[in-house]
């Protein structure tokens, strides 16, 4: 007898937009990258040893990702010249690439999985990054910095998030696939210090 398990990610119109800021006073994976996008077969047939299978994600990293990002956090930057700008943050990117990936492998767009319930501050504290106050853009649909962040500057919640002045860090992935082409995450972050 077999049976097929299929081991995700459980990290989380013109555009559709979301936003949503949360406040925690301490946080602290991203599951096991490892596991992502991998299916098992398990027997349970005598002497038959249990396979693993990559399957292959819908998730590219698109070669122009990194100039759209960087685009964008010059863009934030010069929007919050008033109140400080936000550094670009190595592990703050990584949850937000994971999560970009899961909506496109998941087949959803928003803050919580629907398939495991998983919101930002589960993302946020089962990656181990620790913060203050935590906040999320989302974007889907949009294909350069400027059209996102224009999007977000017109949406009341979207901009009070960016311009939070107790942010001072911020990840930011793009990605493509999924129905709406390109995702994009900006995650900021404000830090114990």
């Amino acid at each position: 007898m077999r049976r097929h398990v299929k081991f995700r990610s459980k990290s989380p119109s013109a555009a559709l937009l979301l936003a949503g800021v949360f406040a925690l006073s301490a946080g602290c994976s991203v599951d096991d990258p490892a596991l992502f996008g991998q299916e098992r077969t398990v027997s349970t047939d005598p002497g038959e040893s249990a396979k693993l299978q990559e399957v292959e994600s819908e998730c590219k990293n698109p070669s122009r990702a990194d100039d759209i990002s960087e685009q964008l956090l010059r863009l934030v930057n010069f929007e919050r010249f008033e109140i400080g700008g936000v550094d670009l943050d190595s592990e703050l990117s990584a949850v937000a690439a994971d999560y970009a990936c899961s909506m496109i492998d998941g087949h959803f767009f928003g803050h919580e999985n629907p398939e495991t319930g998983e919101k930002l501050l589960d993302r946020i504290t089962a990656s181990g990054y620790v913060y203050i106050t935590i906040g999320e853009n989302l974007a889907a649909g949009l294909t350069t910095a400027p059209e996102i962040l224009d999007a977000w500057l017109a949406s009341e919640s979207h901009r009070a998030v960016l311009l939070d002045p107790a942010f001072t860090r911020a990840g930011i992935a793009v990605r493509h696939g999924g129905e709406y082409g390109v995702y994009c995450v900006m995650l900021l972050a404000e830090q114990p210090s």
